[in-house]
């Protein structure tokens, strides 16, 4: 087999192997769920643009009518290239919240080294990094769905710093759904 052949046949591969994709997260989970009536609530918190396209931030939640099954969580609609929809469970928002304070608190003493990448990934495959670059004077961020369907966003220290806010303020509002609910 030649390498052309091999190549479309990796990539055919791969595309057609994308809508059977594991589900990973507790949302996607419930979202495959057949012959039920499945209710998705969700409430725009905000949106960070930055270059290449926008974060829009949700607070969202999934009820399978049929058992009661219940999971929340947040939802970056990312506008970049084809859009995309990135989910993050409930249980992973603190850590995701820790992360992008870590990631804007990082400087260039980090490493002796003239350049590096710091990079969070959630459960979902949605990365967030920060990077300087040899001849950047400042720090970039990404906001990475890595999806099929595509979607970085480029953000500077202070958009990842408003990323952290509408998350935490997508927590806070699940957060009061769950104290009402009691």
């Amino acid at each position: 087999m030649n390498t052309k052949t091999f190549l479309l046949l990796t990539a055919v591969c791969f595309f057609l192997s994308a809508p059977f994709a594991i589900a990973q997260t507790s949302l996607e989970i419930l979202q495959t769920r057949v012959g039920v009536v499945l209710v998705k609530g969700s409430s725009q918190i905000g949106t960070v643009k930055g270059e290449g396209g926008e974060i829009h931030v949700s607070a969202i939640e999934y009820l399978d009518t049929t058992t009661g099954d219940r999971a929340r969580g947040i939802e970056f609609f990312i506008t970049a290239k084809n859009g995309s929809y990135p989910q993050i469970d409930y249980d992973e928002i603190e850590s995701l919240l820790r992360a992008i304070d870590r990631l804007t608190t990082l400087d260039g003493s980090i490493t002796e080294l003239g350049q590096f990448e710091a990079t969070y990934r959630t459960r979902g495959n949605m990365t967030v990094s920060l990077m300087k670059l040899p001849l950047e004077k400042d720090f970039t961020a990404a906001v990475d769905a890595n999806t099929l369907r595509g979607g970085i966003v480029i953000l500077n220290l202070n958009e990842l710093k408003e990323l952290g806010r509408l998350v935490k303020a997508a927590k806070t509002k699940l957060d009061s759904l769950k104290a009402t609910a009691k």
